[in-house]
């Protein structure tokens, strides 16, 4: 069982959500859409896995499942991957701008 806060929001959970990512090419912005898994914080998304997911199960009914969360995902706002999940600058980018 999942521990909640005061109002009723889990403190720690995760599902897929669909996030927007746009990745920088020779040629411009590339924009992809995918499934991620999301990991929140009292209600809040807090991190998402770096590459998409696909669906997967040991059985046929585990895939149906997977597939049916998945299908819940497109149900829901789309998350932004810079936006949403802001990532820390390396020390070796810091070194870079530095430059």
């Amino acid at each position: 069982m999942t521990e909640e806060n005061e109002d009723g929001i889990p403190m720690s959970h995760w599902n897929f959500r669909v996030i927007r990512k746009e990745t920088d090419h020779s040629s411009g912005k590339y924009v992809t859409f995918g499934i991620y898994e999301v990991y929140y914080t009292e209600g809040k998304p807090t991190a998402c896995t770096m590459e998409m997911m696909s669906p997967h199960g040991e059985t046929l009914d585990e895939l149906k499942q997977d597939i049916e969360w998945y299908q819940l995902a497109l149900s829901k706002p789309v998350l932004d991957f810079d936006k949403d999940f802001p990532q820390e600058e390396s020390d070796e980018q810091l070194d870079t701008k530095a430059d």
